[in-house]
């Protein structure tokens, strides 16, 4: 008996311990060891690229994220988008479900059980209003696939929201093409890093204009 509980156990870490858990891991510690000068300096680069992009797309409405663990800072880009009149948004997380909901710099603010900060009293918005989502990301490969943290929130709402330009941003030393994907996965529309602009394959119309843009 206490031999089959071992066993079960030892499948269960082997089920866990897939090449993405691993990539995960490697690809934060390395994105934790950037300084923070360095990880101000990427993202000035990035928010001065976004803004450019969305000269070329329809942007109303932006979803973004508030940065944590070292990733993209996109206060400054929110900021620019506020002051042009650009309503933007941001994720709550309800259950097991992600949402956008309302923000302005103003917007007061709570730590959910991850420890990331989103609306105290969220005003959710509908999905079909946002124009262009940008999202954080762990990893992204050459042919535009994500990985994220691994609860499939990202890949879930975009399913919802498959008319948005999907854009990650990251740091140039997240780029790996060790990512395993399966149909569950929606790649993304454009990366932006510290680099430069990658768009990839797609039908959305709105990359005629932004493959003019880069």
């Amino acid at each position: 008996m206490l031999r089959s509980r071992f066993a079960e156990r030892e499948k269960s870490l082997i089920v866990r311990c897939t090449p993405n858990t691993y990539l995960r891991k490697q690809l934060r510690t390395r994105r934790q060891s950037l300084t923070v000068d360095l990880v101000l300096h990427h993202s000035r680069i990035v928010t001065s690229l976004l803004m450019e992009l969305l000269t070329a797309v329809e942007n109303e409405y932006v979803a973004c994220y508030l940065a944590q663990d070292n990733e993209i800072d996109l206060s400054e880009f929110i900021v620019l988008l506020l002051q042009r009149r650009t309503r933007v948004c941001v994720p709550v997380v309800q259950g097991n479900e992600m949402f956008f909901a309302n923000y302005l710099t103003t917007t007061s603010m709570t730590s959910n059980r991850w420890g990331i900060v989103e609306p105290t009293n969220p005003q959710l918005i509908d999905l079909t209003e946002i124009d262009v989502v940008v999202a954080p990301l762990v990893a992204f490969s050459n042919s535009g696939q994500r990985l994220g943290r691994g609860g499939g929130y990202y890949d879930r709402l975009m399913k919802k929201c498959e008319h948005a330009l999907y854009i990650g941003v990251a740091h140039s030393c997240q780029q790996s093409d060790d990512i395993e994907t399966d149909d569950r996965d929606i790649p993304l529309d454009a990366i932006v890093t510290e680099l430069g602009v990658q768009v990839f394959q797609t039908d959305k119309p709105q990359l005629t204009g932004l493959n003019s843009a880069v």
